[in-house]
């Protein structure tokens, strides 16, 4: 359930394997581990590594998945607003203090 989306502009603030920012989703979710080595990067990069001078600059491909990603990155411009978060409710849902919580709050296994 997508329910957070960060919208970068310079990229400083977003994540670049861990945050929902590309057209996939969280690149780590949908790729797994071996993109983030295939990058020679860290789980705590940030999107700003990789732009230089306004342009993309992600390392040479080494796998189809890092292709993939690449190409999509692409179409995508840069920006130098700051990054932010916003809210994309479920179909027919509305921002509420309750649905926020409920969707942030730990849930462990039902005590019977």
């Amino acid at each position: 359930m997508l329910v957070l989306r960060s919208r970068w502009g310079n990229g400083r603030s977003t994540f670049t394997w861990l945050d929902n920012w590309h057209g996939h989703g969280s690149l780590l979710n949908k790729y797994g581990n071996r993109l983030v080595y295939d990058a020679a990067s860290s789980l705590n990069s940030k999107l700003s590594d990789y732009i230089f001078n306004g342009r993309w600059n992600f390392p040479h491909p080494v796998s189809t998945d890092m292709v993939q990603v690449v190409q999509n990155l692409l179409e995508l411009h840069t920006s130098r607003e700051e990054d932010i978060v916003e809210w994309v409710p479920p179909r027919n849902k509305m921002f509420t203090v309750a649905y926020a919580k409920e969707f942030i709050r730990t849930h462990g296994d039902r005590v019977v």
